[in-house]
Parts: C-alpha cells; structure tokens; sequence
C-alpha cells in the first residue's frame, strides 16, 4: 500500500513536515558556511519547532 501511495505522489501532513525539515536544516547549514549566523539560528529555532510539531503528531497517531 506505502509504495502506491509513493507512485501516486500522495504523503501525509508528517511526511510533509519531515520534507520540510529536512528542508529547513539544509538551508540552515549552508547558511552557518556561508557565515550568516542570523539566518541560521532564525532557521535552527524554526527547525525546532517544527520537530515539536512532528512529535505531537507522532503522539497523536499513536494514542488513536
């Protein structure tokens, strides 16, 4: 069932924010190599936040 879903291009609000997250953190080292601390630490509090979120979904399908 997983690999029609992934032919058929259909992902879940947690596979969406993994995506996005693992978006997130590469932005966040290229930034910290180019040596823009703002942006980097502006994208690492984002990155934790959205690892929050994913563990209260995580928490949420397992108490169903």
């Amino acid at each position: 069932m997983q690999w029609i879903k992934k032919l058929l291009g259909l992902t879940t609000p947690l596979d969406k924010k993994k995506k996005e997250l693992s978006n997130i953190r590469v932005k966040a080292i290229m930034s910290q190599r180019d040596g823009d601390l703002r942006r980097y630490a502006t994208l690492s509090k984002k990155a934790e936040e959205l690892e929050d979120e994913i563990i209260e979904l995580l928490k949420k399908s397992t108490e169903i």
